[in-house]
């Protein structure tokens, strides 16, 4: 069995099966990590980790039995990881070497260095002479893109076993072998000067990254240039700005640098969870703009970004947030010295950003515990784990089944999960997918005829759970539509701990974006925990509409219907308030609110009082705090006396 090691220094996987060394010859990969730094000791102590980076996809496949515990997710993370890391020293190498100070240059110079890469590394005889193939392959013969995958797997590994230097030195020594230099770290001074001239808010946030992260006084200029936007005029004339256009084109390729340095973090997050759980596949899952303005709020730097007197009037847009935190990314990360990586020293003050852009295993939960936190919103439970082992000891298979006990119907059924070979934990992760896969998917929408005993149970048990609960509902505070007499509605599951977030992707499916998803698994931590409240949401059909709404959050417990945003921004309150009050209209609820990743400012607190909604933010990761409308109607007496 594989499991990874606590120490990045040690190996990664532990028994590597010894009849890999048959299908193999590590001499030729020995001699080039050698050339590139790897000495002798440390090759021997990752021996068995380098013969399974050096796997192809059809050798795993054709082994599978014998190979136990690696998955081809583990194969396609290795590849993800290798890949971006190109993309990261592709772009600082196009940035100060090429000094391409324009982005839509820097983009195509980075395409063109990370699309040569395959056939660059078809031309490497130890890529061939070294890697696992299946019986059928022809070492000679293989195509550029499967050297290439290999290629990736072995950077990887390099970068999880903690010798990025030697993943460095292949890298730059393959953008040299194209006309690159291999020293890419030099001066950034030309993507930014100090300028004193500047209005205090923007020196105060400027002063503020560089007292956070440490960086030399010199960074001040780069700094300054991630907050400059590019629509910026000196207000007193070009004069006293010499460096204008420098300072508009610098912003947008730190952003570009620094898009590719956040990527890279949040893969290597991903990358180490899927070696600690394998996967039977690794998705690939890139940041979003709203991962990157969730973070920039939290920053605190907005009040100190220079925009022209036009675009101030507007306000700072979800787009525009987005590049001012990928730029003040790229310039800390160039300011640092381009380290390995930026999470060695990060600040305690900036900890929150974690949660958006290398949150690891925070982010992905195994199947069973998606399952178990999924099922404990619904008033489900998973009564008992029987487990079966086929086959002799050295091609065991396993599977798990698993009872599901419905208290609203007084009843189980048994579900039984695929025959899986590998680890034992993976068959009971298999069976809880089967599981999670049926409360994502909605018997009613399964073409006739094809619905299966588990979609009945959950749908049944789903209705008669929405039917208890009616029993005693309020009714609905607008009487806008009389939900009593019509109800056209049902609670369904959350999907916010689900590994199937964003399965459906039609625009009323109401499916939440990653960064709401994971606030959602918060704040259903904190307010279910152990206690067993019933936390769904509902899926509404509009009369006479095709389609249906799908809520974010009702707590069954209080009656609270909740809508949730990623960010707590002026037009993301108002589109939650206009939803709350649409869904309002055909359910039934005692009281409105919404969830935000932080506190949004008074003049937004007061409107959602004024509206009788309430507002719930975190105030620390994991911990959250309620505005409720009397307490700002209590303020507000008192502010009139």
């Amino acid at each position: 069995m594989f499991a990874l090691s606590e120490s990045p220094a040690m190996p990664l996987f532990d028994n590597s099966p010894s009849f890999l060394s048959y299908f193999s010859d590590n001499e030729p990969v020995l001699a080039h990590l050698h050339k590139h730094g790897l000495d002798q000791e440390e090759f021997r102590r990752i021996e068995a980790d380098m013969r399974i980076a050096l796997m192809s996809t059809s050798f795993l496949s054709e082994h599978a039995s014998e190979i136990r515990g690696v998955t081809v997710g583990v194969l396609q993370a290795l590849a993800a990881l290798g890949r971006s890391y190109i993309r990261r020293e592709a772009t600082v190498y196009a940035l100060l070497d090429l000094k391409a100070n324009d982005q839509s240059v820097l983009h195509d110079r980075v395409s063109r260095i990370v699309e040569s890469v395959p056939h660059h590394v078809v031309k490497m005889d130890w890529i061939r002479k070294s890697a696992l193939v299946a019986k059928s392959e022809d070492r000679s013969l293989l195509s550029p893109s499967a050297c290439a995958k290999v290629y990736y797997q072995l950077l990887g590994l390099l970068l999880l076993t903690d010798r990025t230097y030697i993943a460095g030195n292949i890298v730059r020594s393959a953008i040299a072998a194209n006309g690159g230099s291999r020293n890419i770290h030099k001066e950034w001074k030309f993507l930014g000067k100090s300028n004193r001239a500047m209005p205090q808010e923007h020196l105060d946030a400027v002063n503020q990254v560089i007292c956070i992260f440490e960086l030399p006084i010199e960074a001040s200029g780069l700094v300054s240039s991630a907050l400059t936007h590019s629509s910026w005029e000196e207000n007193e004339g070009s004069r006293k700005n010499r460096n204008l256009e420098t300072r508009k084109s610098s912003s947008l390729v730190l952003a570009s640098l620094g898009s590719s340095v956040a990527s890279h973090e949040y893969l290597l997050s991903a990358v180490k969870n899927a070696c600690k759980n394998p996967p039977a596949v690794f998705k690939e899952q890139s940041l979003t703009q709203a991962h990157f303005v969730s973070s920039f709020e939290v920053t605190n730097l907005e009040t100190g970004v220079l925009l022209s007197r036009s675009e101030k009037r507007i306000g700072v847009r979800e787009k525009m947030s987005a590049d001012f935190f990928k730029a003040i990314v790229g310039a800390i990360y160039l300011a640092k010295g381009c380290p390995d990586s930026l999470l060695a020293d990060w600040p305690d003050e900036w900890d929150p950003v974690l949660t958006y852009i290398a949150p690891g295993a925070l982010r992905e939960l195994s199947p069973v515990d998606a399952l178990v936190k999924t099922l404990r919103t619904i008033d489900l439970e998973v009564q008992d784990w029987q487990p079966e082992v086929r086959g002799p000891k050295h091609a065991e298979q396993f599977r798990f089944s698993l009872v599901l006990r419905s208290a609203v119907l007084d009843s189980s059924i048994t579900v039984q999960g695929p025959l899986t070979s590998g680890r034992i934990a993976l068959a009971k992760g298999s069976a809880a997918q089967v599981v999670l896969a049926a409360l994502a998917a909605d018997r009613e929408d399964l073409p006739a005829g094809t619905s299966t005993p588990l979609a009945d149970f959950i749908g049944d048990h789903l209705l008669s759970l929405t039917e208890k609960h009616e029993a005693a509902s309020p009714g609905n505070r607008f009487n806008s539509v009389d939900v009593k007499a019509r109800r056209c509605f049902r609670y369904v599951a959350v999907e916010a701990y689900s590994p199937l977030v964003g399965r459906h992707l039609q625009p009323h499916s109401g499916v939440m974006g990653r960064p709401e998803a994971e606030l959602v698994r918060r704040y259903l931590d904190w307010l279910v925990g152990e206690s067993g409240r019933v936390v769904p949401r509902h899926r509404i059909s509009v009369p006479g509409v095709k389609g249906y709404l799908y809520t974010d959050i009702f707590d069954a417990f209080s009656f609270e219907l909740i809508e949730v945003k990623s960010s707590a921004r002026r037009n993301s309150v108002r589109l939650a308030i206009g939803q709350l009050f649409d869904y309002a209209r055909f359910v039934s609820y005692r009281s409105l609110a919404v969830l935000l990743p932080a506190r949004p400012e008074s003049d937004l607190c007061i409107l959602l009082a004024s509206l009788g909604i309430s507002c719930i933010y975190e105030n620390e990761i994991g911990k959250f705090v309620r505005d409720d409308p009397k307490r700002f109607d209590t303020e507000s007496s008192h502010a009139s006396h």
